[in-house]
């Protein structure tokens, strides 16, 4: 979770989605993104809408408007490098489905060049590490 540090959530060490109901939150597109899918499903499941009062495809619009819109948004910490934004905290979010397995498709006859033959194996180590 990305929250600004004007938020009280911002001193803890991890959050549950059970903390976040009275939250506001900013996500990516839903109907693009995975990610933000997510965000609906578990918050349902905990019993709570999510207060939704941004909408964005751009991760750096997100991050940097959080503390304006005094909202909080689920990202993967991966992005944490890229959506670099003062005044605020990545905190990790502990749910059993915080981890999403990469998978790749391909048609029978697509010939993979040396470079995303490469790449599909690295995905695969760096899949393979989280089990």
């Amino acid at each position: 979770m990305v929250v600004p540090e004007s938020n009280p959530l911002s001193k803890k060490s991890f959050l549950t989605y059970k903390q976040l109901e009275n939250q506001r939150f900013s996500t990516l597109t839903i109907e693009k993104y995975t990610i933000s899918r997510l965000l609906l499903d578990r918050t349902r499941y905990y019993g709570y809408e999510p207060n939704i009062v941004l909408e964005h495809d751009d991760l750096q619009v997100l991050v940097s408007s959080l503390d304006n819109s005094q909202s909080i948004c689920l990202l993967p910490i991966e992005y944490k490098d890229i959506g670099k934004s003062s005044g605020v905290k990545w905190i990790p979010l502990k749910d059993k489905y915080a981890h999403f397995s990469i998978g790749i498709a391909l048609r029978k006859d697509f010939i993979l060049s040396p470079d995303m033959e490469g790449f599909i194996q690295f995905i695969k180590k760096i899949d393979a590490s989280w089990l």
